[in-house]
């Protein structure tokens, strides 16, 4: 369907054996590590995505400028301009998510939910993203004529690798439940009710 340039090779080991002299890390200990690196990919998937949703919002604001319909370029249509607002909305609210999840990244820190979080907002954006692109460029966007189109195609896989997106919503619903946050909780003291006020004032 896309992304014709990249493919997943298969390795098949039968029979074996593994000295222990190369034996990384600690035995039965090999989950975590491989988890948090599932979870730095879902970051560098992200980064992918963002990568085409810029590429999509650059080609957009060109083709609207140019493509006039009318006498008038699509540039100057309402709709059009809240297609290229809504791109790049998207796109500065994955920045903002990558730039948090990388500095943790770089800081040692868990960054389980930041990372399931920040993968589902380039699925969602991603989707926004190519979505108005398309539209913005109307029918010819659907021809292999324009890039839009590919771009349109390859952002799907995003969808499915390290994991699908319910995968990622249950993940970051069970951190939720389970006290994670992305933002430290200053209002912790109890408050107390008119009724609690009244009753202590007299």
């Amino acid at each position: 369907m896309g992304c014709t340039g990249a493919y997943h090779g298969r390795l098949n080991f039968n029979d074996c054996v593994v000295p222990v002299t190369n034996v990384l890390g600690e035995e039965g200990k090999g989950l975590e590590p491989s988890i948090n690196m599932l979870n730095v990919s879902r970051v560098r998937i992200s980064a992918n995505a963002l990568g085409t949703m810029e590429r999509c919002l650059d080609l957009a604001v060109e083709f609207a400028k140019k493509r006039v319909t009318f006498g008038k370029a699509i540039a100057e249509r309402q709709a059009v301009q809240r297609y290229l607002a809504e791109m790049a909305l998207d796109i500065y609210a994955l920045q903002c998510v990558m730039a948090d999840a990388g500095r943790k990244i770089d800081e040692g820190k868990d960054i389980y939910l930041e990372a399931n979080l920040c993968k589902m907002l380039s699925i969602e954006g991603g989707r926004r993203v190519t979505d108005n692109a398309l539209l913005t460029f109307g029918g010819v966007g659907y021809t292999r004529e324009y890039p839009v189109e590919r771009l349109y195609r390859d952002i799907r896989l995003n969808w499915l690798e390290e994991a699908t997106p319910t995968i990622h919503y249950l993940v970051a619903a069970r951190r939720v439940l389970d006290g994670q946050r992305t933002y430290e909780r200053f209002h912790e003291e109890a408050v107390e009710s008119p009724l609690e006020r009244q009753i202590r004032l007299g």
